[in-house]
């Protein structure tokens, strides 16, 4: 399997402009349960976005909670 985490899935739905907020806050919240380097990578990139909307804000928590999670201590 090539995605075996689904991040590549998430990532998708995350910067889809078709998919909903719902679905947007629902991709970011899982990269953030990854928390791998490449996750956290995209979640930073998605929180530098401009704007207030809830997607870019559910990224910016996602880096922090990524941030602290145990397998980055």
């Amino acid at each position: 399997m090539s995605d075996p985490n689904g991040e590549n899935f998430l990532l998708v739905i995350a910067t889809d402009p078709n998919s909903s907020e719902a679905r947007k806050i629902a991709a970011i919240k899982g990269l953030g349960e990854l928390g791998s380097q490449e996750a956290l990578d995209a979640l930073l990139e998605l929180g530098a976005q401009a704007g207030d909307d809830p997607a870019t804000l559910a990224a910016i928590e996602a880096v922090g909670r990524a941030s602290r999670s145990p397998e980055k201590a």
